[in-house]
């Protein structure tokens, strides 16, 4: 078991249906903070090898001024502690705009980061665009099996 100390807030991205469950939890599509306290070490390492979650730690004074505290569990259905989410960001961006997209076709770091308000590296930029797609596709893939 590991006996690593969690001290900051908690913002986990959900990438599958609201609903999802990791770690003894449901989550809502999209953004769900919790308090650091909500989760063991166990559960964390859950989360976080988890492909359809993004698991971010944020300071916990930035979390207590933007919204008021939440208990043990609890998820938030609007917990975004700034900026907008991911799949907002990218359907704000101009696909024809070598600002906000690259020539491989995956949003600009810096552009989702001025929407998101907050960092954001190439590699978790990646895995949330690989999601993205997914998730998109899904539908059409969905409606094609069901025509045949």
């Amino acid at each position: 078991m590991s006996k690593r100390l969690i001290t900051q807030a908690l913002l986990i991205s959900c990438l599958a249906h609201t609903g999802y469950r990791r770690a003894g939890m449901a989550f809502n599509k999209g953004e769900n903070r919790f308090q650091p306290d909500t989760f063991n070490a166990d559960q964390l390492a859950q989360l976080e090898a988890d492909p359809r979650l993004n698991v971010v730690a944020i300071d916990d004074a930035v979390a207590q001024a933007s919204e008021p505290p939440l208990s043990q569990g609890t998820v938030a259905a609007t917990a975004v502690v700034s900026g907008i989410s991911f799949a907002d960001a990218v359907a704000k961006l101009n696909q024809q705009s070598a600002d906000d997209f690259t020539a491989n076709g995956k949003p600009q770091c810096n552009a989702l980061e001025a929407l998101m308000q907050r960092p954001i590296s190439a590699g978790e930029r990646d895995a949330l665009w690989a999601a993205h797609l997914a998730n998109s596709l899904a539908p059409d893939a969905a409606k094609s099996a069901g025509a045949q």
